[in-house]
C-alpha cells in the first residue's frame, strides 16, 4: 500500500478553504431562493470535486454510499464533498495549531 504525500502551502489551504466558503455562501442563497442554474450547480460539483482530489485523493473510499446513489443529485454530491472537505480543512487547520 502506497502512502500518499501532499504538500501545500498553508496560504494556498487558506485561499482553498476560503473559497470553498464563498461557493457555499453564493449557493446557499440561490438555493434559499430556489435561482441557482443547472451551469452553477455543476459548476459548484466540480469544483468541489476538484478541491477533493487535491486534498482527499482516496476520497472514493471514505464517501458515503449517498454518493454514489441515482437518486443523489448533482448538488448532493457536491454537498457530499463539500462536507468532507470541511471537516478535513478543520482537521487541517487545527494540527497546525
Amino acid at each position: 500500500m502506497s502512502e500518499v504525500k501532499i504538500q501545500l502551502s498553508i496560504q494556498e489551504m487558506v485561499k482553498d478553504f476560503e473559497e470553498l466558503n464563498r461557493y457555499d455562501e453564493r449557493l446557499g442563497v440561490l438555493f434559499d431562493l430556489q435561482k441557482a442554474t443547472d451551469k452553477q450547480i455543476s459548476d459548484f460539483y466540480h469544483y468541489m470535486y476538484f478541491l477533493i482530489k487535491k486534498y482527499i485523493p482516496t476520497f472514493e473510499k471514505h464517501v458515503s454510499d449517498e454518493f454514489y446513489s441515482d437518486s443523489s443529485t448533482e448538488y448532493d454530491r457536491a454537498l457530499i464533498l463539500y462536507q468532507m472537505l470541511y471537516e478535513n480543512f478543520k482537521e487541517i487547520f487545527y494540527n497546525l495549531v
